[in-house]
């Protein structure tokens, strides 16, 4: 019987490729998600300045007819 001290060149070349086939099927999965997310977040700070403006007419509408009373 042979004695097996550590692994061998098709152990290390078998466990790469696995390494490598399981990259491949991940890294495309991520890098969506990361696409998607950015996405969010950039229509998120659309929506927000949407309201700051809307907010921004508002007071300056109540700060016009206030003046305008006052004259």
């Amino acid at each position: 019987m042979k004695d097996s001290n550590g692994l061998t060149l098709i152990d290390l070349i078998s466990v790469i490729a696995i390494l490598g086939i399981l990259a491949g099927i991940a890294v495309p999965s991520v890098i969506s998600v990361i696409e998607n997310s950015r996405s969010e977040v950039c229509l998120a700070n659309q929506e927000e300045v949407e309201r700051m403006y809307e907010a921004y007419l508002d007071l300056e509408y109540l700060v016009r007819c206030t003046f305008s009373r006052a004259s």
